[in-house]
């Protein structure tokens, strides 16, 4: 295994790491420029990077970790790939990790957010949307159980979190990657719902109706709001359906992620059982 020790913090791959940790919205993709760059760290969302294909530029590790077979696997496959690898000591890692305990391994990546046009009606039967969700905590949750409930597309409207913020892919344990991740407005989304005849339906703790007895029609939009608003007024007047996940004991509520995953699993429950 082939990699460079870096002593210095002004070398320019340990600054380009810095440069990404401190202003991640800058760098990483949005409506008006869908490429982009974003910093993943830790052995399992690097892993899952590779699997995905997601062009890594390079990648920073320290030396006490390459000493753990699962992070010594990965920089092995890393350097395989011609990814430059560099060795820096733990303190340049605190620097640049945005974690209280660095996991070792933090790996710069090229990734690209898709359009609507990536979209498919036929393929996509039920598309998951995030309409104002801000916690990267809840979005990155929200895209890993996509990604574990089998679904392939993750749809961003404005204003909500940036899904390629180095909290979010941490969050969906690099699920990120396994999905197309698309980035619209509103009004572009509500268009291509109403042209492809994809019922939009929201989630909103007054809704009568529960996901449970919901009569899923094969194909939907799924949308999720706001932590504290819920789903915008725009999206609200556009729904088919408005859903439910019911409360059986003494919590007043579900946070967003937890709604989402009920959700999410029983329309896909629904949808296989057809």
């Amino acid at each position: 295994m082939r990699s460079r020790t870096l002593r210095s913090p002004h070398n320019p791959a340990v600054k380009k790491a810095v440069k990404l940790r401190s202003r991640p919205e800058k760098y990483a993709p949005t409506l008006k420029e869908p490429r982009g760059e974003v910093l993943v760290e830790g052995p399992r969302p690097v892993e899952t990077a590779l699997r995905s294909g997601i062009a890594i530029k390079s990648a920073l590790v320290t030396e006490d970790v390459l000493k753990e077979e699962r992070h010594a696997a990965v920089v092995e496959r890393l350097t395989r790939l011609a990814v430059p690898v560099f060795v820096v000591d733990r303190p340049q890692m605190a620097r640049i990790s945005g974690t209280v305990t660095p996991q070792g391994l933090i790996a710069v990546c090229a990734v690209e957010a898709k359009g609507l046009d990536a979209l498919s009606p036929g393929r996509d039967e039920l598309v998951v949307v995030s309409d104002g969700i801000q916690d990267p905590g809840n979005t990155g949750s929200i895209i890993r159980v996509c990604d574990a409930a089998g679904l392939g597309v993750f749809v961003s409207l404005k204003g909500s979190a940036n899904p390629f913020t180095p909290k979010v892919i941490r969050a969906s344990a690099g699920s990120v990657f396994s999905l197309d991740i698309v980035l619209a407005d509103r009004e572009d989304f509500l268009k291509w719902c109403s042209s492809h005849g994809i019922p939009v339906v929201i989630t909103a703790p007054e809704a009568e109706k529960t996901v449970f007895d919901f009569d899923y029609p094969g194909r939907a939009a799924l949308v999720f709001g706001n932590e504290s608003r819920g789903v915008s007024a725009e999206i609200r007047s556009a729904a088919a359906s408005a859903l439910k996940v019911p409360i059986y004991g003494k919590a007043e509520s579900l946070n967003v992620a937890a709604t989402a995953a009920v959700a999410i699993y029983e329309l896909v429950r629904k949808r296989r059982a057809t």
